[in-house]
């Protein structure tokens, strides 16, 4: 390269064995880097930017350079003022605008508005500290005490910091022509929303829900900063935001349940009482509008009636006979399914076989929306997995090459045995390494679900299981009489990674690793210490 820069405190270690004919400056926020490059870049000149976006705001750069940052700016002063009844302190300059509201540090993004703790002491808003960190980025700060903040940005006093997401989400869903979608299930939320983003993007635009933000509060901040410009929104809406009225806050045009399983048993008792309670997300869906349902899923019926007496035009899809959108054939390269007397072929070997369902789903809604079936297939061919469903690696460790399929994002019995059943399909026997820790909020059976996950596993002929936490422990005592010196357990994943960093032999050359928990247990620390 003619010129290398750099960002971030970790990048001092390039620096040093970098020849300085090619070393430019080092930045500390991507402001002063966007600024250096508005001067000297050329035209026709090509750059490369590669980084992570954990604890940075370096992953809006691509963004910022290419204009999109600014395409994302949805909130003037004026309007921001009138709709969260605020008055400025600090007034922005002329043709100011943001992008949109971020009351937790973890879902920032550059061009947001920041809350910032006032009156509220206690809660989880950013304080002045972060605001200083993020520095240019922050395209204002919002207050409800003028003490909170004394920095230079723009700064909007309002009465209550603590309504502003709902003022701003409430507006912003009011003023959206398009259609919004909905997302709920135990399992594959997320990834269904990924899908349909990375689909629709290339049928009119669409907007997804941010960081798994799914309860009523992250529903209301993820449509304040969602781009109205757009046909399409993708909202995840967990359990318990429809029982915070989440459904009639999204108002949604389309609802897609992905899955019934054992999670949130704790709040609701049965597999039955978690149907019930997310079938009520289907009394929010406008008139004549469309229910998207897995005909696999327990409890099926549930869903159909609430839809069908709501009088919701219905697709189905699965593997059933019956269903509108289902698979003829699902293997580690390819799909083939059927809508009506009608095959296609989806080839998408890089999505793990679990997830192809909620392909199936992205579909449904092509298919209410009167999207060409084989341009949306086209796009869905080039989709790849979110980190943490399903992402494989391969990497070295200690002079083994090892290759690691991540499903340590989240977990209940529905998931976990779906997934170890498609990694069983997809991976080698006698090289496989299966990793498991605890899967929480299941309530006074929580033992059981554990345990009854010994003969899925047993059937894998893994060559080493490990299990950590203390649920797991009970998983272990069972398959310890089966598989005896194979089993390894851990309290946690600190000591589950300091038995490996301690020179332990558990992995060999050519192992094939699957990692699954709640994201709670943490095993999500794994891959990045093994990439360490």
């Amino acid at each position: 390269p003619d010129l290398v820069l750099t960002h971030g405190d970790e990048m001092r270690h390039l620096r040093a064995v970098l020849p300085e004919a090619i070393l430019g400056p080092h930045f500390s926020n991507v402001g002063d880097l966007v600024a250096f490059l508005g001067r000297e870049l050329c035209e026709d000149d090509t750059v490369l930017i590669k980084g992570s976006r954990r604890d940075s705001d370096f992953g809006e750069l691509g963004l910022i350079l290419t204009g999109e940052a600014k395409a994302h700016a949805i909130w003037d002063a004026g309007t921001l003022a009138a709709v969260t009844g605020g008055s400025w302190v600090r007034q922005p300059a002329d043709g100011w605008s943001a992008g949109g509201v971020c009351i937790w540090n973890s879902s920032f993004r550059a061009g947001d508005l920041v809350c910032m703790r006032g009156t509220h002491k206690t809660l989880w808003y950013s304080d002045a500290s972060f605001v200083e960190r993020k520095g240019a980025n922050v395209a204002g700060v919002i207050c409800d005490s003028k003490d909170s903040y004394d920095g230079p940005l723009p700064m909007l006093l309002v009465e209550d910091v603590q309504r502003v997401a709902r003022h701003m989400g409430i507006y912003a869903r009011e003023h959206f022509a398009g259609t919004v979608i909905a997302v709920t299930g135990s399992c594959g939320k997320s990834t269904t929303v990924a899908m349909l983003g990375h689909t629709l993007q290339h049928f009119g635009g669409a907007a997804c829900s941010r960081d798994n933000q799914n309860m009523a509060i992250g529903i209301l901040l993820n449509m304040a900063c969602m781009r109205r410009d757009v046909a399409f929104w993708n909202i995840e809406v967990a359990v318990g935001a429809i029982r915070q009225n989440g459904g009639q806050i999204a108002s949604p045009h389309v609802v897609i349940v992905t899955s019934v399983g054992e999670s949130h048993l704790a709040d609701h008792g049965t597999v039955r009482g978690v149907a019930e309670e997310k079938s009520k997300l289907l009394d929010a869906v406008h008139s004549g509008g469309t229910a998207i349902l897995n005909m696999d899923m327990p409890y099926f019926t549930v869903f159909y009636e609430r839809a069908r007496s709501r009088d919701l035009n219905i697709i189905t899809f699965g593997t059933a006979t019956g269903a509108t959108i289902r698979f003829c054939d699902n293997n580690a390269d390819y799909a083939q399914i059927a809508i009506g007397d009608k095959k296609y072929i989806l080839p998408c070997s890089a999505v793990p076989l679990h997830h192809r369902t909620n392909a199936l789903a992205v579909l449904a809604v092509c298919l209410a929306r009167d999207i060409p079936i084989e341009a949306a297939i086209a796009r869905l061919a080039t989709y790849r997995t979110l980190p943490g469903r399903g992402t494989c690696t391969d990497l070295v460790y200690q002079g083994k090459r090892l290759r690691i399929v991540d499903e340590s994002w989240n977990a209940n019995p529905l998931s976990m045995k779906a997934a170890l059943e498609s990694f069983a399909r997809s991976s080698t026997a006698g090289q496989r390494v299966v990793i498991l820790g605890d899967m929480l909020e299941l309530g006074t059976n929580e033992i059981a679900f554990h345990t009854n996950l010994a003969p899925f596993i047993e059937r894998m002929e893994a060559r080493v299981i490990i299990l950590i936490g203390e649920l797991m422990h009970h998983l272990y005592a069972v398959l310890q009489q089966s598989c005896g010196k194979s089993v390894l357990w851990f309290q946690n994943v600190q000591q589950f990674l300091e038995n490996v960093s301690g020179g332990s032999s558990v992995f060999e050359d050519g192992d094939h690793i699957f990692i699954k928990s709640s994201h709670g247990t943490q095993l999500f620390q794994i891959v990045p210490f093994l990439k360490r």
